[in-house]
């Protein structure tokens, strides 16, 4: 009876070995293909998102001594003093373009060109119309108002600040601004519910003006931290 048992032992000795060989070799293959190959590709793919980083040290600071302010803008960036206009000063900080000769300067809030403005006497004539959220920009000086005027899926292109208390050197509507270059804004005229040609649009009877369009979300980032620096010194 012993001697009959043995083959049989001995068969399941082979079966169980072969089971933990197996079981050891999937395990390895397993580890092998999750961390060797899976393992590396979220690893990669992450690093190839990821934006430079802006360092906001290595930026230029703009002081005014006259009108009491001064903002930090990108080293790159191009600056135009407009101060000797006695009716509107203006200042332009604006990244450098190809076609500079066709500049049609100063930026005013209507302009189609990426930059940010300081306007220390307003400007005469009527805002933006268009669609506007409160402003998300994280600022230095208190403020009167911030908005963002959004585009039709919500992004911000254009932001508005006027402050609660300014230098005598100031006047009561001076303000700043950021505006985007949209080369394919497309715009529609709202009145009420219904969509009418912009030639008939009259925003002083409540007609609402619907952009959208692409801005450079690089651009717009940069902005945002020019507007964060700006304040007003003594």
């Amino acid at each position: 009876m012993e001697h009959s048992k043995k083959p049989t032992n001995r068969l399941v000795d082979i079966l169980k070995n072969s089971f933990s060989i197996l079981t050891s070799l999937f395990v390895v293959g397993f580890m092998f293909i999750y961390y060797g190959i899976l393992g590396n590709k979220p690893t990669k793919n992450l690093t190839e998102i990821l934006p430079t980083p802006i360092v906001q040290d290595e930026w230029s600071t703009y002081r005014n001594a006259k009108f009491n302010f001064e903002i930090k803008y990108p080293r790159e960036w191009m600056v135009s003093d407009f101060s000797s206009d006695q009716i509107a000063p203006i200042f332009n900080f604006y990244p450098p373009t190809e076609n500079s000769q066709f500049i049609v300067q100063p930026y005013i809030h209507f302009s189609d060109a990426d930059h940010v403005s300081v306007f220390p006497y307003g400007y005469p004539t009527e805002g933006i119309n268009g669609e506007y959220q409160e402003s998300n920009v994280a600022l230095t000086e208190k403020t009167a108002q911030a908005t963002d005027f959004i585009l039709e899926d919500g992004t911000p292109w254009a932001t508005f600040i006027s402050f609660s208390k300014k230098p005598r050197s100031w006047q009561e509507s001076g303000f700043i601004f950021s505006g985007a270059k949209m080369p394919n804004q497309r715009l529609v005229c709202m009145r009420g519910d219904q969509p009418i040609p912009l030639e008939n649009c009259d925003p002083f009877t409540g007609d609402l003006i619907i952009r959208s369009g692409e801005i450079n979300a690089g651009v717009r980032k940069l902005q945002e931290m020019m507007l964060s620096s700006f304040k007003f010194i003594q």
